[in-house]
């Protein structure tokens, strides 16, 4: 994981703003959000921790995943926890959690 995606992670978790080249951590009292190149990928809010691809699906995108849950590339397909195939749009990672257990920060 590249020093951009753990500082990123730290703010978002702090929920402090961040701004470091393609990546900006935006947080407010109701939502804290990362954004790659101008597309909103990881999300928090009253509904829980949210990630996306935004239809990127990128090494730059996925290292920045991977502060959030374990996440891979293979062969064309996103690899979440070993066990599923994502197709990159919104996943709640809250409920993905309390539904298998499997997910950690």
């Amino acid at each position: 994981m590249r020093k951009v995606s753990i500082r990123a992670k730290k703010a978002f978790d702090e929920g402090r703003r961040l701004s470091m080249g393609n990546t900006k951590v935006i947080s407010s009292l109701e939502t804290t959000s990362i954004y790659l190149f101008g597309h909103e990928i990881v999300r928090k809010d009253y509904e829980g921790l949210k990630i996306t691809t935004a239809g990127y699906n990128t090494k730059t995108t996925i290292d920045r995943l991977k502060a959030f849950v374990n996440i891979r590339m293979s062969k064309g397909s996103v690899i979440v926890n070993e066990k599923f195939e994502w197709n990159g749009e919104w996943l709640n990672l809250t409920e993905y959690e309390q539904d298998n257990n499997l997910y950690s920060l």
